[in-house]
């Protein structure tokens, strides 16, 4: 029973680094002709406007600065450097849809200004209009190719769109520019990661965290990614105190208890799953995953809730049926423990072990008229399951029907001469023929091959008997009992026996 963890895929659940911060315009001369709406206005008076409310932004009044340059740019539509400050102050004011026409206009009138292209580049971002955000920052690269911020928001905008492969080539380039920066690490470590280059994404993270030890995001991701990398002892290093500044942090709480688990630690795995139980207790596999521990921990009872809260979430999955047909077997619950794998079976038709399982748990419940045609359905797509053939032989000796066993005991020993159970129900069907010579030499056989086969030792005993051989009969009636003092048809023969002496 071996858990899934598929509630949360790891990487999935990263804190990515933002996009390079919107860049404040720097101040430039207005030297083109005056708007016709304000002729009174001269360049020269515009920019000193436009720089005493840049400087009320700075002093951090940003609603007066705000309230300026919405008056200026209602005289002034088409001033570039207005619109460049009114859209850089409507993005620091979380406003990015009124941002962009404006930082457009700018952008038109100054095409190679960087930082205005930056500017309506994350104004895209934040309305949603990526694809024309990466257009922003590609110019940005070709006007300058030395400049990290646009490659570092390319790369954020690929990650988050999945594309892996690109987002690693632009965050590669932001690193070579800039290999001190943090927050280029961290994603690169994610991009690397999603093309499952665990071992670069762990190395980039590493930087990332060195950069910046204190950073809860760096650390957490490093410890995700270790853990997917199966770094164990490292990984256990970074989550342990992730985990307990946030119990409730799903992507680090199962990461935790999947290293716990592997590392057999089953009661603080269970720890950290209680934990996480108020975020996850609508979900399925929490609670499949759950059932494991709990199995695993001898804790029967606990697992079988467990399951049957998974199912209840999802009664179609397979494996919580599976799991809890096992558990319900285990236990002796054979009808309820068949009903699960006869479900089990119509979900999963292609599967062999659902309806083995089935046919097991009708046999165990006495119910051989339905497993053999289980058996039988088997053998027809596997005629070398020397196991399956076993089992419907034996099936077909209980129901009576002695010829139909022995064609299957013969067939496994065409294959497998010295298998015990196959010679053993031949030596039946000679013993029930009267031939006990016959039956003799089989039921010796299978000692011989399983030393510890005890049917064989009770079988034989029964034929010596019959050839009133009395003494041969409780000697190896003595030898069974020695390999197994509990063995109760060696015991009741051998109490018969030496009775009727």
């Amino acid at each position: 029973m071996n858990l899934k963890w598929i509630l949360v895929i790891v990487w999935a659940g990263l804190a990515l680094s933002g996009l390079a911060q919107e860049t404040a315009p720097s101040a430039q001369v207005q030297t083109q002709t005056p708007p016709v709406a304000a002729p009174a206005v001269s360049p020269a008076e515009i920019s000193r406007l436009v720089t005493a409310a840049a400087d009320l932004y700075r002093k951090g009044e940003v609603p007066k600065s705000l309230a300026a340059l919405e008056a200026l740019y209602t005289q002034h539509p088409t001033n570039p450097d207005v619109q460049a400050w009114l859209g850089f102050v409507y993005l620091r004011s979380e406003q990015p849809a009124k941002a962009v026409p404006v930082l457009e206009s700018a952008v038109k009138q100054r095409p190679k200004d960087l930082e205005i292209l930056n500017n309506l580049g994350n104004a895209y971002v934040s309305v949603g209009r990526v694809d024309e955000a990466l257009k922003q920052y590609g110019v940005m690269t070709a006007l300058d190719p030395k400049m990290y911020e646009p490659w570092y928001n390319i790369g954020g905008i690929r990650l988050q769109k999945k594309e892996y492969g690109p987002a690693v080539g632009a965050l590669m380039k932001a690193a070579r520019l800039k290999p001190d920066d943090a927050f280029v690490q961290n994603n690169l470590g994610a991009a690397l990661e999603g093309q499952n280059q665990l071992d670069a994404a762990v190395q980039a993270y590493r930087r990332a965290v060195a950069l910046r030890a204190n950073n809860q995001t760096f650390n957490r991701n490093l410890g995700l990614a270790l853990a997917k990398a199966r770094l164990d002892a490292d990984a256990l290093i970074v989550l342990k105190p992730a985990h307990q500044a946030n119990r409730v942090d799903v992507p680090v709480g199962l990461a935790l208890a999947e290293i716990y688990a592997r590392q057999g630690r089953r009661a603080e795995a269970l720890q950290v799953y209680v934990a996480l139980e108020p975020a996850l207790k609508d979900q399925a596999s929490y609670w499949f995953n759950f059932g494991v521990l709990k199995g695993q921990s001898g804790d029967a009872n606990g697992a079988e809730m467990a399951y049957r809260r998974s199912l209840e979430l999802d009664s179609k999955d397979l494996d919580a049926l599976n799991n809890l047909g096992i558990l319900l077997f285990r236990k002796g619950r054979y009808e309820e423990s068949a009903l699960l794998f006869e479900k089990l079976s119509g979900l999963n038709p292609s599967s062999v072990s659902a309806r083995l399982n089935w046919a097991a748990a009708l046999a165990k419940g006495g119910d051989l008229k339905r497993a053999i045609p289980l058996w039988r359905d088997v053998l027809k797509a596997e005629p070398n399951r020397l196991d399956v053939r076993l089992e419907l032989a034996n099936a077909l000796w209980e129901q009576g029907d002695a010829a139909g066993a022995r064609a299957h005991y013969v067939q496994v020993l065409k294959a497998r001469p010295t298998n015990e159970r196959a010679l053993n129900g031949l030596g039946l069907w000679f013993l029930g023929e009267n031939n006990l010579v016959e039956a003799e030499r089989r039921f010796r056989a299978a000692i011989a091959a399983q030393p510890k086969f005890l049917p064989g030792y009770n079988n034989l005993a029964v034929t010596l008997e019959r050839q009133n051989r009395r003494a041969e009969a409780i000697t190896t009636l003595e030898k069974a009992l020695a390999v197994d003092p509990n063995y109760t048809d060696a015991r009741r023969n051998l109490e018969r026996m030496r009775a009727a002496r």
